[in-house]
């Protein structure tokens, strides 16, 4: 075995770090509204390249999937390192994945739709591993280089920037993808290097970070050989953590219906694509906002276990409502659910990752969090299983009357999808989930109570 660190006392490096760690967070956030999986723009990019409903799911699903599993073994690696800063250094060079990705779209003929497709979804995916590898170094130098109490400060600064740069960011969608716009690719090609350069000047902002010394502490990491066996013994002997991973898988297959919003709004709908990117980028920010105002409120009284409900409350509201606009709300209900996918994702993941670096032991937190990422990550390819159940449930639209009309009418291509289907089995996902998060410990309680059966 060999020794891990524990956080550094002093905070030699406090205000350049705080800037920096800001400076990321808004150039990320910004670049990752418009290109991310919570975008309508992915989901409306991949089915200009394809009708594949699987496909379109799998683009976003997998992305997850790939961010994810890289951590379940390089948890233990970072966990044994004394510095956090060369896991970082790789971040500007990462992130030029997207300007590659843009490029591409910029060189390759118009009509060939299948290379630019292939093109996207291993430059995207690239993406996504590499940013695992940054991930972990950054969640670990940003416990060990600020402080508690300034922490909430940086994420709701730089969640507010995020918001103003997202407003901006939207209109300049709005413009690209629109008719006053670029022809296609060009103009999803540029989107893509403006997003690209967002994400390599965050990265240079990490680059720039400065280190805390930390201190050597007597706790052990597991080796390599004891990693398997490590992991094994958490899974059994942890009943808190197995139902933690139950609750979090629950909500994560609850997703499965997200990148079907789009194709549902401007297929059924009859909503431009230009108008839904730019309106759903700033539907999302504003309910990434408001998500990440309660959870802070909810947080600092309550805990975790609490922002964890209302994430899950709203990710059951954003299901119905999606099946609310295809019975007849139309596109003020669906607006909402783009809303309340805002404020779920401002709330779970931090809820996530707040409650299990509260209910891990300090030694092996990288390691908790690898593993019920790991774990989870097989539900992050819950859209691929929204996209098969709308391709199995697809019928012609006319049914047997087709039979009854003349060869020459073209309208065996015409089919209709029960998107129903997926908001429904999204609802009750994620009802089962909140369900379950309510029987959920909040660690903070248990560290309390012990605190006082020692005192």
């Amino acid at each position: 075995m060999t020794a891990t660190t524990a956080v550094a006392p002093r905070y030699v490096h406090l205000r350049r770090n705080f800037v920096l760690f800001v400076l990321d967070y808004f150039a990320f956030g910004v670049g990752f509204g418009m290109v991310g999986t919570s975008s309508a723009f992915i989901p409306d990019f991949v089915s200009q390249l394809t009708s594949n409903q699987s496909l379109i799911g799998l683009a976003t699903g997998a992305y997850y999937f790939f961010w994810l599993v890289p951590q379940l073994f390089l948890a233990q690696i970072v966990n044994r390192q004394m510095w956090r800063k060369p896991f970082l250094l790789p971040a500007p060079f990462v992130r030029l994945t997207m300007i590659a990705i843009a490029v591409v779209l910029v060189t390759v003929d118009p009509r060939n739709t299948q290379v630019m497709l292939i093109a996207f979804l291993l430059g995207y995916w690239a993406f996504a591993v590499g940013d695992s590898i940054v991930t972990l170094g950054w969640g670990d130098m940003l416990g060990s280089s600020m402080p508690n109490k300034l922490r909430g400060t940086l994420f709701g600064i730089g969640q507010f920037t995020v918001a103003i740069g997202a407003f901006g960011m939207s209109q300049f969608a709005r413009w690209a993808i629109g008719d006053s716009g670029l022809a296609f690719p060009l103009n999803y090609g540029l989107v893509f290097a403006v997003a690209g350069a967002f994400f390599v000047l965050g990265g240079i902002s990490l680059a720039l970070l400065r280190e805390e010394q930390p201190t050597l502490v007597t706790e052990k990491s597991p080796s390599v050989r004891e990693y398997g066996a490590f992991l094994g013994n958490v899974l059994r002997t942890d009943r808190d953590f197995r139902h933690f991973v139950r609750t979090r898988l629950l909500f994560d297959l609850a997703t499965m219906s997200v990148p079907f919003y789009t194709v549902f709004a401007t297929g059924n709908l009859g909503i431009p694509s230009a108008v839904l990117i730019a309106d759903t980028i700033i539907l999302l920010q504003v309910g990434n906002a408001c998500g990440a105002l309660g959870m802070g409120i909810l947080s600092r009284r309550s805990g975790s276990k609490a922002v964890l409900l209302l994430a899950g409350g709203a990710l059951v509201l954003e299901g119905t409502f999606a099946l609310l606009s295809y019975l007849g709300g139309g596109q003020p209900a669906l607006y909402v659910t783009f809303f309340l996918m805002g404020v779920v994702a401002g709330t779970i993941y931090p809820s996530y990752f707040d409650w299990m670096i509260t209910h891990a032991p300090p030694h092996a937190r990288p390691i908790y969090i690898g593993l019920t990422n790991t774990i989870s990550a097989v539900t992050n390819l819950a859209p691929l299983l929204g996209g098969t159940l709308l391709q199995l449930t697809a019928r012609p639209a006319l049914g047997n009357l087709e039979m009854l009309l003349p060869d020459f009418l073209p309208v065996s291509s015409v089919t209709v999808r029960l998107y129903p289907v997926v908001f429904i089995g999204s609802v009750i996902l994620a009802s089962l989930g909140w369900l379950s998060a309510l029987r959920l410990a909040e660690p903070r309680k248990r560290d309390s109570s012990q605190a006082a059966r020692q005192s």
